[in-house]
């Protein structure tokens, strides 16, 4: 995991982006990531969609909430949505208009990851970038890159697509 959360870091860093949307919070560690990484930036926004913590078998401790890693300082880049993805994401992307990088890790269905992966990615910046953690669950994301012909790479379960 700490690899995968420094290649965030390293491409939030170096991608510069404006906007990006996550999916899927759970404690914020990816979170936290990037937005350390767009603070150093001095530039950019996340916008993250989570269902809260009701689930008592849940990887969030049960006096927490969603994203409670993510320290204040780091807040003022952030806008977390509180939600299913399915409702709030359509509307979202279409608020946003367009997009630099999007990160699924919400859901692991095929079905769900399908779902995310074909809104954010007409909503996708050229040049941005579709990542999806836990792509060994089911075949989605290879799926999806060989539908939209999308060059991809695997680093440590993460998939990173670029939008050509």
């Amino acid at each position: 995991m700490a690899a995968t959360l420094d290649s965030i870091y390293v491409i939030v860093r170096a991608l510069k982006p404006n906007i990006i949307v996550e999916t899927g919070v759970a404690n914020g560690a990816s979170s936290f990531y990037m937005l350390l990484a767009l603070k150093r930036n001095k530039k950019g926004h996340l916008f993250s969609i989570d269902f809260p913590n009701l689930d008592p078998t849940s990887i969030i401790p049960q006096n927490k909430e969603v994203g409670w890693l993510v320290p204040k300082i780091l807040r003022d880049h952030w806008t977390l949505i509180l939600g299913k993805v399915e409702e709030k994401l359509p509307k979202l992307l279409e608020e946003l208009g367009n997009i630099d990088i999007f990160y699924h890790d919400s859901l692991h269905t095929y079905e769900h990851m399908m779902f995310e992966y074909k809104l954010a990615w007409r909503k996708l910046n050229k040049g941005g970038l579709l990542i999806s953690d836990n792509i060994d669950l089911n075949n989605a994301f290879k799926d999806f890159c060989k539908e939209v012909k999308a060059s991809w790479i695997d680093l440590a379960n993460v998939e990173f697509a670029l939008k050509n």
